[in-house]
């Protein structure tokens, strides 16, 4: 995957220059990158495209491309599609009320301040950091 012939002729170990969704945060997002690679999370979206200086679609594509060596654009597009609308969906069904939930539960001092004291940040932790997307990141 590092050095084939479609990679625009650069040999390269790190696949995050081809990563078009950050899974690691509770909720996915697309991984538009500044100038020093960190994900950019401006919302408004003026100033986040000032600050991107890599998009996901450009990482995408590179991504393609590599793929490309292999597959048939047919079964690369199917695969993108596939993983984008499972992104969405745990996003829409599972992430983004979970974060509600959880916030809410803090907001009103529910919660203790001591992590993972209580079973609900127990499931909650399960489900995003096991189910959803960031396996192998630190809690919160």
């Amino acid at each position: 995957m590092s050095g084939n012939l479609r990679n625009n002729g650069k040999i390269t170990h790190d696949p995050g220059e081809r990563i078009s969704w950050t899974n690691r945060p509770m909720i996915s997002v697309v991984m538009d990158t500044d100038a020093d690679h960190k994900v950019v999370t401006e919302a408004d979206p003026a100033k986040r495209q000032a600050l991107v200086a890599d998009g996901w679609e450009a990482k995408r594509n590179r991504m393609k491309d590599v793929c490309s060596s292999c597959h048939t654009p047919n079964y690369i597009n199917a695969f993108y599609k596939q993983y984008d609308d499972f992104v969405v969906l745990y996003n829409e069904k599972f992430a983004k009320p979970g974060k509600k939930i959880m916030d809410a539960l803090r907001e009103q001092k529910l919660l203790t301040p001591a992590e993972f004291d209580e079973p609900i940040e127990w499931t909650w932790y399960y489900l995003w950091h096991h189910e959803g997307g960031a396996r192998g990141t630190a809690p919160r």
